[in-house]
């Protein structure tokens, strides 16, 4: 309980300076509740792990990283990054890349925020 308490200000700094809109994490929101993939994991990480590997190609890299998943504001993350469901992967990296911040820092913004 401890840890929890200690977390949560962590926790809040992070969606707090989060680089997006209220519109767009609720739209993220809305599609990792749609994503079987997502909401799967969203099962996991609230309910607890399977012991062993889900028998499923693209459930294996979320669970080769289990402990790194979190849930936060409902929304699924990895680490601190925002977990991008397959719906909106194309129109988020075209997003960040709007702002014309060249391929390095684009490649950068990328990897800091979403998975």
């Amino acid at each position: 309980l401890i840890l929890i308490e200690e977390a949560e200000p962590y926790r809040d700094a992070i969606m707090q300076n989060f680089p997006s809109t209220d519109r767009t994490l609720e739209e993220v929101r809305q599609a990792q509740k749609s994503d079987a993939i997502c909401s799967q994991v969203c099962k996991y990480v609230t309910e607890g792990w399977p012991p062993v590997p889900p028998n499923s190609v693209l459930l294996k890299q979320y669970f080769d990283n289990s402990h790194r998943f979190t849930i936060n504001e409902d929304l699924l993350m990895f680490d601190t990054r925002l977990v991008i469901p397959q719906s909106l992967q194309l129109k988020i990296l075209d997003e960040i890349h709007k702002g014309h911040l060249g391929i390095t820092k684009y490649k950068a913004r990328a990897l800091q925020t979403v998975w």
